[in-house]
């Protein structure tokens, strides 16, 4: 009976607040989170964690437990690769340091970015975000060129004018992979590898990079996942994981109204177990 109750508690693990691209506050989040059934959810906003404190306020308050995240943008080979971070110490000082170095390095790609759409003929500038609550990112931009009717919707504004390769793309310097796994270890955290389907590189590339990672401690990988995820896809990541001794973890990738997926759900309608929490915390609770 103790163990149908476990497996009938769900949980989200990838989710982001207005703090970076997401569209709710993070009471807001834990406020749908709890009317979604969900036991836990994980607030992993983009190189930014200003909203773990609120987030886990909230979870307080409404009963509803909280796992403070963080999602890393890196440099994995030729592409760009996310690594998500759970029970993070978010107010350790190599995650300080971090953080200040990303402001900086998002803000240099921001002005180069706005000068560039200004050449195109747009009228935006850095005032046009001052409202922003934290990081500002091609979702936000997207969000005032559509907000402006400078594009009739926000895919529109990566199609055209802001996506790689397009006229006003600007890239950035990240952190690399494994500097990433061993950040979020520094922090006390467990790192796991994010939504691996939207790597462009194939599956041997892939292994390749999950043993490197693995060997400088990479934790999991995200399985469960709503875009690209199938079933066969599900199936090969689980095998990596059980290869490579690597936890399973999972997330709907939440950014509010600026992504149409469910909270709580990956691929398939497929809802996330809790007992997979349980996995991660016992792994960073080990060290």
């Amino acid at each position: 009976m103790i163990i149908r109750w476990i497996m009938d508690k769900y949980i989200d693990l990838h989710t982001h607040s207005n703090y970076s691209d997401g569209t709710d506050s993070p009471e807001e989040l834990v406020r749908k989170a709890k009317s979604a059934g969900l036991s836990a959810v994980a607030l992993t906003d983009h190189d930014n964690t200003a909203g773990l404190d609120e987030f886990a306020a909230q979870g307080r308050a409404r009963g509803v437990e909280t796992v403070a995240g963080i999602e890393i943008s890196t440099q994995m080979g030729g592409v760009e690769a996310h690594f998500l971070g759970f029970f993070i110490d978010h107010n350790s000082e190599p995650m300080k340091a971090f953080l200040v170095g990303q402001e900086r390095s998002r803000r240099e790609k921001m002005a180069k970015t706005l000068a560039r759409l200004r050449e195109i003929g747009f009228d935006i500038t850095e005032n046009d975000f001052s409202g922003s609550k934290g990081i500002v990112t091609r979702g936000s931009i997207a969000g005032v060129m559509h907000e402006k009717g400078f594009v009739r919707y926000k895919k529109e504004a990566f199609e055209k004018y802001i996506g790689e390769g397009r006229p006003a793309f600007v890239d950035r310097e990240r952190v690399g992979a494994g500097e990433a796994v061993e950040l979020i270890l520094r922090c006390g955290g467990v790192p796991a590898l994010a939504h691996p389907y939207l790597y462009d590189m194939g599956d041997v590339e892939l292994e390749s990079w999950i043993r490197r990672l693995a060997d400088l401690g990479l934790k999991g990988i995200e399985a469960l996942y709503p875009e690209g995820h199938t079933r066969e896809k599900e199936s090969f990541y689980r095998y990596l994981a059980g290869k490579y001794g690597l936890l399973i973890t999972g997330g709907s990738d939440y950014h509010g109204n600026n992504k149409t997926v469910a909270l709580g759900f990956a691929a398939n309608n497929e809802r996330i177990p809790y007992p997979l929490l349980e996995d991660i915390r016992r792994v960073g609770s080990n060290g």
